[in-house]
């Protein structure tokens, strides 16, 4: 089996967030359903078939207060990974939530080509949270080899979302949320997530000076 037919390599992280924060990014979120819409795929379509969830796009003061723990953790998570350290320019930042039915299709999270952004998502990182007691089951995170084996299937690893944890892996990595389900229906018990892409501008990676910017942007610029 060569690199190719085996899954990606990941890393987790639990307690990420203070038990304060993560209480009230839990009282954020189900106090703004109404300011969710229907999560992106491409350049800014919607397809139930491909992803099924809804999303966060806008400007919150958990975003700046969250991706503080998130940085403070990159240099480890680098290092699992096996990843070198790179000119970081910023984070994309996007909640999912996952109700019944909910998954998105295998994709990988940086757009390649002439879909190219300027800033490349290097690292995926995925924030997991929900009310308690759990009201959902299902939403498992796949990792998928980017090659059949000889059996002419893609290995795989399943990942179980944590409250209050995290899985990291390469941006390029293929992967998909299997679906996801929410017996009574109703939006406080769905499967909540914070996707947290750090970037790196792709002139930078060359040598060239970075592209000054906010270091954080909303989610949905590369969506696959």
């Amino acid at each position: 089996m060569n690199l190719l037919q085996r899954p990606p390599i990941h890393a987790r992280r639990d307690d990420v967030l203070p038990q304060a924060e993560h209480a009230a990014l839990i009282d954020w979120a189900l106090a703004n359903e109404t300011a969710l819409s229907d999560s992106r795929v491409g350049k800014g379509q919607v397809s139930d078939d491909r992803r099924r969830a809804r999303s966060f796009y806008g400007s919150a003061d958990w975003k700046r207060t969250s991706v503080a723990h998130i940085d403070a953790l990159l240099p480890g998570i680098l290092a699992d990974l096996g990843m070198a350290h790179f000119r970081r320019d910023g984070f994309e930042i996007e909640m999912v939530v996952y109700g019944d039915g909910g998954h998105i299709r295998p994709h990988h999270d940086t757009a390649t080509g002439l879909s190219r952004h300027p800033h490349d998502r290097v690292v995926t990182i995925v924030y997991h949270f929900h009310r308690e007691p759990q009201g959902y089951s299902g939403g498992t995170l796949r990792l998928l080899a980017k090659m059949p084996g000889a059996d002419g299937k893609r290995a795989c690893v399943d990942l179980e979302p944590r409250q209050n944890g995290l899985i990291a892996f390469p941006s390029l990595a293929i992967h998909e949320v299997l679906p996801v389900s929410v017996p009574s229906g109703r939006f406080e018990d769905s499967r909540f997530g914070i996707n947290f892409w750090a970037q790196r501008h792709y002139r930078a990676a060359a040598g060239a000076d970075a592209v000054a910017a906010d270091p954080i942007r909303a989610g949905g610029e590369q969506d696959q």
